[in-house]
Parts: C-alpha cells; structure tokens; sequence
C-alpha cells in the first residue's frame, strides 16, 4: 500500500514482479502464471477474506500494437469464505489500479469486462 500510493501503480507493479511467486494460477488453453502477492483476513465470523495480485500475461500483439489493454496490467482476486471452508469470489483480470492517496482507498477499473464471478469456491489444505 505504501508502494502504491506514494510512488505510484508503475512502482507497484515493479515490486510486484519483485517479490517471491506465492502460488500460481491457469486457466483452460493457457499457460500458468506466478502469483506475487496474498493476504488472508480472518473475519468475526470465523471465516476469512483473501486477497491474491498480481501482474497478467500481456501478448506480444498487446505490446506490438501498444493497445489500450496494457494500461490494465493486474489481476486481482478476492475470495470471501465461510467458517466452514467455502464462499464465492470476484476476479478482475485486466485491472488498472488507482490509488487515492488523500482518501486513503484503492479503486479497481477493469479493461472492458466486469469482475468475473467466482462461486463454490471451496479453501483446500495445504498439499491436497
């Protein structure tokens, strides 16, 4: 958060990059991609709110062409679950990041498409 707003999303997505892979995700057709960042949050509920970021896979017809997309460079994943393991989610795929540094929040704009909705997602153990 610091990154973002004072340096700016460029910054963040150059720390993002930076750090560690902490997972990885694949979608059907495609090659996998790392994943930088993850935050779990217990909620008074006992169940827990987890955040994944991290930057996308730009095509080389993306870069070729400088298209609008690569303004939209992050993935961002919010899973919400329930005490007993399961919940639903948004993924926001082609996301530019927007700090307000003055109101202290972060807004996501996606490129052309609305969040994509995660349902019956269901928290695994680790090794399974």
């Amino acid at each position: 958060m610091n990154t973002l707003m004072t340096k700016g999303a460029d910054k963040l997505l150059d720390a993002l990059t930076g750090t560690p892979k902490v997972g990885s995700i694949q979608t059907p057709g495609s090659l996998g991609w790392d994943l930088h960042f993850a935050e779990r949050t217990p909620g008074q509920d006992g169940g827990e709110r987890v955040i994944v970021a991290t930057d996308r896979p730009i095509t080389f017809s993306e870069l070729w062409n400088q298209s609008r997309t690569v303004n939209y460079p992050f993935t961002v994943i919010e899973l919400r679950g329930n005490d007993s393991g399961s919940g639903d989610g948004t993924l926001s795929f082609a996301t530019r990041v927007i700090p307000d540094a003055e109101n202290n929040i972060v807004t996501l704009e996606n490129y052309d498409t609305q969040r994509i909705r995660l349902t019956q997602v269901k928290r695994e153990k680790a090794g399974d």
